[in-house]
């Protein structure tokens, strides 16, 4: 009995061994990454998913801006993560012809990306490590997969963050309901009626407040969004409208041609729509302390 113990033991023993070895071995293996691609020659991307119209992406000379189903610039961070698909490292390879794409949710892929002509099929996630099946080209292989919101059928997490990105930032004019903004034969800014003017000051401030305004996230436009006001900028030989949807607790502003919504700060349903006149610059006795051009709700907030 005794020496029956001794034989199962020894015989776990060496099952442990032949185990930390082929796994020592499988870590030893070098990683592949799915495709040979270098991400600086990439510049166009394709996300396909079922019954969805694609998201197309192109690199241009001011960078990367979607083509479909929409033309607006994009946003570089998220691109950054699709780019980087090219390079991902996958952790094991494996014949197509011989495994089951359909249980690996291959065969139809749940979406596609195109990375120039490279297709990247994907389909299910193995479930110990949570990797996903990566069909490319004749090999499955299994990797990581990248942010969630580079692989949305939903393009306007790809749509840059500024409401007139930096390829956009040639304002010819802007056109409200009461008044309007244009430049005059020497470039000055002029107001329409004068009497909307408040000043030199105050038009460059409306016009930076434009320039600057970066949205908190972007959605698109539901058919219950009712614009409530507009504003027309001319932007080179464009005419592009955005319309007020709401005002609270976010500003929402939407961009019809790109079929987006902007959610920001409330405080720019007046900053985007309104000239104001130029607040006095404080006494320097009554200033108090300095507080970094932070809003008054921001102060609190850090207070907080």
């Amino acid at each position: 009995m005794q020496r029956k113990h001794l034989n199962l033991l020894m015989a776990a023993v060496v099952a442990v061994l032949v185990l930390v070895i082929v796994l020592s071995q499988e870590e030893e293996t070098p990683p592949v990454p799915l495709t040979t691609l270098d991400i600086d020659n990439i510049d166009h991307i394709e996300i396909i998913h079922p019954d969805k119209k694609p998201i197309v992406l192109d690199k241009h000379s001011y960078g990367w801006a979607l083509s479909a189903p929409a033309q607006v610039s994009a946003d570089e961070l998220q691109v950054t993560a699709l780019l980087e698909l090219a390079t991902r490292e996958s952790s094991a390879q494996y014949p197509a012809a011989e495994m089951d794409m359909e249980a690996l949710e291959l065969s139809p892929p749940q979406w596609t990306i195109k990375l120039n002509d490279i297709e990247l099929h994907f389909g299910g996630k193995e479930p110990i490590e949570d990797r996903r099946y990566i069909q490319v080209g004749d090999q499955v292989m299994l990797a990581s997969d990248p942010p969630s919101t580079a692989l949305d059928a939903n393009y306007s997490d790809l749509v840059h963050p500024l409401i007139l990105p930096d390829s956009e930032k040639q304002i010819e004019a802007i056109r409200f309901a009461d008044y309007s903004i244009g430049k005059d034969a020497e470039g000055n800014w002029q107001v329409s009626p004068e009497s909307a003017g408040k000043g030199t000051d105050a038009t460059q401030t409306l016009m930076d407040h434009w320039n600057g305004a970066r949205s908190l996230w972007r959605a698109i436009i539901s058919e219950e969004d009712k614009p409530e006001a507009s504003a027309w900028l001319k932007l080179g030989d464009k005419e592009v409208e955005f319309q007020i949807m709401a005002r609270k607790p976010q500003l929402k502003l939407a961009r019809p041609d790109a079929g987006v919504v902007y959610a920001l700060p409330p405080r720019y349903a007046t900053d985007l729509f309104e000239l104001k006149e130029p607040e006095p610059e404080p006494d320097e006795e009554e200033a108090g302390p300095a507080t970094g051009g932070l809003l008054p709700e921001e102060l609190q907030e850090l207070e907080e």
